[in-house]
């Protein structure tokens, strides 16, 4: 857990590498314990690979990356385990366990080699099974689920863990607007309630504003803007980081509302 005035997350010039393209250029990010950070941005942004840098799983080729103030290269993979998890995006499952079986596996960084679970493992899957309002489906196969479902077992099963952050990429992609609505929902009663951290990879502009507290636009593997909301989803900048035309106006809750401009729309308005 932080000191007081210790960051969550941090990255520091951070730097990440597919076969020699950079994908993350000199990335400079801090997260604060307990927040709600939304990360947005077009298609081949480095969203995804920034996810990978703070886990671990995506070694820096230069700068740092540190998990509540230690440098991750200090932590041994359970250490981080237990400290930190990451949703994948969403993807239907093929090997068909039941539902709390899968959430099971959350476990593993508690466990040693062949140990049987034990009491605690059991009361912490059907707690991750209740947080996520997924109880009802513990008996079922994971590969029966619907994605909405199979998202919410998803989420349980990085609960489990009982980590303090979740990394979670696209956790509504693919969802109908009922899903997506619960799951958001179910994400921010989590932040509100257990103070977890939740960095969201996002292409959904409008859900990103309603839910996080702060978003960090990324473009060509920087950090383009960060901030709340309000200062960040501004006509100029979404037109230039995403190439495209809105409009942008206040929802009904009060947070920036993103209208993509048709040509038809733009013909309206000229």
């Amino acid at each position: 857990m932080p000191k007081p005035g210790e960051a969550a997350l941090e990255l520091r010039h951070a730097i990440c590498a597919y076969d020699r393209q950079p994908a993350l250029s000199g990335v400079d990010l801090r997260i604060e314990p307990g927040e709600f950070l939304g990360v947005i941005g077009p298609n081949g942004a480095g969203k995804s690979t920034l996810l990978r840098a703070m886990s671990g799983t995506l070694p820096l080729s230069g700068g740092e990356a540190r998990l509540y103030g230690r440098r991750l290269g200090e932590y041994r993979r359970r250490e981080i385990a237990r400290l930190l998890a990451v949703v994948p995006a969403p993807g239907m499952p093929v090997f068909a366990f039941t539902a709390r079986e899968h959430v099971a596996m959350g476990r593993t960084p508690y466990l040693g080699h062949l140990q049987p679970d034990r009491p605690q493992d059991a009361e912490a899957v059907e707690r991750a099974l209740a947080a996520m309002d997924a109880t009802h489906l513990a008996e079922r196969m994971v590969t029966e689920l619907s994605a909405g479902e199979w998202q919410r077992v998803s989420i349980a099963q990085s609960l489990a863990q009982e980590a303090h952050i979740l990394l979670l990429d696209e956790p509504t992609a693919f969802l109908d607007l009922r899903h997506q609505r619960e799951i958001s929902e179910l994400l921010a009663r989590l932040n509100a309630e257990q103070d977890l951290t939740l960095v969201w990879v996002s292409h959904d502009l409008n859900l990103a504003a309603e839910y996080c507290a702060r978003l960090v636009v990324l473009a060509e593997g920087r950090v383009r803007a960060t901030g709340p909301p309000e200062a960040v989803l501004t006509e100029p900048l979404i037109a230039e980081v995403y190439g495209a035309p809105v409009q942008v106006d206040q929802g009904p809750g009060g947070r920036p509302r993103v209208t993509l401009l048709s040509e038809r729309a733009l013909e309206a308005q000229s």
